[in-house]
């Protein structure tokens, strides 16, 4: 008689229990590659904010550190793309990546649902945190990982939390009714694009 029994299968750790990717490019000339995306890849419109690192604590090896960051958000698809640009000399992977004589895609970023059990397993599996951040306000950290050297990249994992997805579909939606036009959209925070798009989706 066949044996109808599923085969075993080990459980990986982020299966099921994370979602929507990023992509994150650490580069020197932020308003260079926001052109680039758009001109070249038809990427846009770029969610540039100015003041991103206000009302969060970093921490970089084990050390305090207070980044001046400068990024911008878009949507290749499903996919979100994130470019980097550091404006000081405060320690932090991105730093560290463009010290390397690197530019270009440094990590790749997952949202879990089950924060612990994915923290858990990626650390099971010999990934290591470098680098985190978490909002003063509360809840979990975000953390980037020293990956093996097959991932190629380092990881950001954060925790799905309902105002983070909200925040990015904001900016998915505005990505795919795009028509070209103003490829490069500026705040000075987050909470101010956020305002922007609710009136606006609200036909205010």
């Amino acid at each position: 008689m066949p044996d109808t029994q599923p085969a075993p299968r080990l459980p990986p750790a982020l299966r099921g229990i994370c979602r929507v990717a990023q992509w994150g490019f650490v580069v020197h000339d932020l308003e260079a590659a926001m052109l680039h995306w758009a001109e070249v890849f038809g990427v846009g419109p770029w969610v540039h904010v100015e003041q991103v690192t206000r009302g969060y604590t970093f921490t970089h090896r084990g050390a305090p550190t207070d980044p001046d960051l400068r990024v911008a958000f878009s949507y290749f698809g499903e996919t979100q793309i994130e470019l980097i640009q550091q404006i000081n000399d405060a320690p932090t992977p991105y730093r560290e990546f463009l010290a390397d004589g690197r530019e270009g895609m440094q990590h790749l970023a997952m949202w879990a649902e089950d924060y612990d059990t994915a923290v858990a397993g990626v650390r099971a599996a010999g990934y290591e945190p470098v680098y985190e951040f978490v909002s003063n306000s509360g809840g979990r950290p975000t953390a980037y990982y020293s990956a093996p050297d097959s991932f190629g990249v380092m990881l950001e994992l954060g925790e799905a939390a309902p105002g983070r997805m909200a925040t990015y579909g904001l900016i998915r939606a505005l990505a795919e009714r795009w028509d070209g036009t103003t490829p490069v959209r500026r705040y000075r925070n987050m909470a101010e694009f956020i305002a922007e798009q609710t009136i606006s989706t609200q036909g205010g």
